[in-house]
């Protein structure tokens, strides 16, 4: 059966746009991957295309571009579109699309970790599904960014859950969708990080923190008991679950809402929004989504009111320093009132993986929507990153006198990035090499970091530098660092 102007494609399929068209001809140039998976890969995404968005303006735009350059693709032929027939193509599942999604996100050293996060953000924030794998799932796992806004302190890292967040036993997000959207974080917050949605966690990311309830208006919940989700403690009146006031749809939350006067601290939250509660929580968290737009409809005054003002998710609690946490961005904003929050998220970079070494997370500047017509853009710039993705392409071990140096290539960003970070670049050799034997074939010196530092500030423009990690550096100056050719 082939696919007519007539038929529809089914919601998920909208994560597909013209960027994934160009994030195809950019797997193209990863060589690590074999041509002929290459082929079935290409070929697979041309068929899902133009059987699926078949009628579709914009995506009959994606699937031209992606025909045009067909011919700019190494191993592909008209011959072998037909290894692949339209019926088969028109019956891949949500799944074979997303092993393609996982693929791409695979190659995201060429494309470049940060593009590629930015990418994924917007194709994100713009599906707006109303559940996630055929209606099993609330929308949260497979659409929209669970974004949490937070404020730096010394005592503790951002991603830990605050002295408050300890306390009550939840943890405050919003949830930024195309059709959920608010034109700032809230709260006076100008940085903080997002989570991956929870269908697609990439390596590394195990700890899916549970969504205890969800609140179409920001409800005040450190003020809340039953875990930010229950009765606030400034109002007389007793706030409970919106399931325990009969309050099931967006429709009725809606008139809950009006009747205690639009108040956002005696608003009801949705319970029951857990991938645990089922179908129930599939439809109440989406319920809680809805009802922001029907609250929009209401007057102009709350159409202002509610863009003005930001939604809240309230997560359960993670342990301190956890080493799985779902984070795929650390993110600022460009405020007005509050300025920039850039430096304090390169700060929170910094800790994330230089201090506690972890996995490379790229920092997003969000855009929020100005007006109520416009939509969120996410901007990766290199010249926000304080840390690489990687600072060496290559490293390998050469002898000489009996002595093992190091040959290492700097990355793209290392010779281009403003700070370098000797200490990331010295761990990053230090989990690749540090267990060789040529290692420890003499003892450390400890000048791995200093030789690193001396070569990335007079000789960037190197394609190779020599590192001698038995040598030491103590008592010396940087000058006689640099005297000694950076291998004191």
């Amino acid at each position: 059966m082939s696919a007519t102007k007539s038929q529809a494609a089914p919601a998920e399929f909208k994560l597909v746009s013209a960027d994934f068209v160009q994030s195809l001809i950019k797997i193209n140039k990863v060589d690590a991957i074999p041509n002929l998976s290459k082929q079935l890969l290409f070929v697979t995404a041309y068929k899902l295309l133009a059987a699926l968005y078949n009628g579709s303006p914009e995506n009959n735009k994606s699937a031209g571009a992606f025909a045009m350059k067909r011919k700019n693709i190494k191993g592909i032929s008209c011959a072998d579109d037909e290894k692949l027939s339209m019926r088969t193509a028109h019956y891949l599942s949500i799944g074979a699309l997303n092993i393609i999604a996982l693929a791409l996100l695979s190659s995201s050293a060429v494309a470049g970790v940060g593009e590629d996060v930015a990418a994924e953000m917007k194709r994100y924030y713009m599906a707006t599904v109303d559940s996630c794998d055929g209606g099993k799932l609330p929308a949260y796992y497979c659409s929209g960014l669970m974004i949490r806004g937070t404020s730096t302190n010394p005592k503790y890292y951002t991603w830990n859950p605050s002295p408050d967040s300890k306390v009550s036993g939840g943890v405050s997000f919003e949830y930024l969708r195309a059709d959920t959207k608010f034109k700032d974080p809230g709260v006076s917050k100008i940085k903080g990080f997002v989570f991956q949605p929870y269908s697609y966690l990439k390596p590394g990311m195990k700890r899916t923190p549970q969504v205890l309830c969800s609140f179409p208006i920001d409800s005040w919940t450190n003020n809340r008991n039953d875990l930010g989700c229950g009765d606030h403690s400034e109002t007389v009146s007793l706030e409970t679950a919106c399931e325990l006031k009969n309050v099931h749809t967006a429709e009725q939350w809606v008139a809950d809402y009006l009747q205690v006067g639009a108040n956002h601290k005696e608003q009801c939250g949705f319970r029951h929004v857990s991938a645990r509660n089922g179908a129930d929580g599939v439809a109440q968290f989406y319920a809680s989504v809805r009802a922001r737009s029907l609250l929009m409809n209401e007057s102009a005054q709350l159409k202002k009111d509610t863009f003005e003002t930001q939604n809240e998710l309230r997560l359960a609690t993670w342990p301190d320093d956890s080493t799985s946490l779902p984070i795929m961005a650390f993110f600022y904003v460009e405020d007005p009132h509050f300025g920039s929050g850039l430096k304090f998220a390169q700060h929170d970079q910094q800790d994330w993986v230089v201090k506690t070494g972890h996995s490379y997370v790229p920092i997003i500047k969000i855009i929020y929507p100005p007006t109520i017509n416009d939509h969120a853009a996410f901007v990766f710039n290199p010249a926000d990153q304080v840390v690489c993705p990687k600072y060496f392409d290559a490293s390998t071990w050469s002898e000489k006198d009996g002595k093992w140096s190091l040959v290492v290539t700097p990355s793209a960003c290392g010779r281009t990035i403003g700070t370098f970070d000797s200490q990331a670049a010295s761990k990053e050799l230090m989990d690749l090499h540090g267990q060789d034997s040529q290692f420890k074939a003499l003892p450390s010196g400890d000048s791995l970091p200093v030789q690193i530092s001396c070569l990335a500030s007079n000789y960037r423009g190197k394609s190779r530098w020599y590192l001698e990690p038995w040598r030491s550096a103590r008592g010396l100056t940087e000058a006689q660092v640099l005297a000694a050719g950076c291998n004191p």
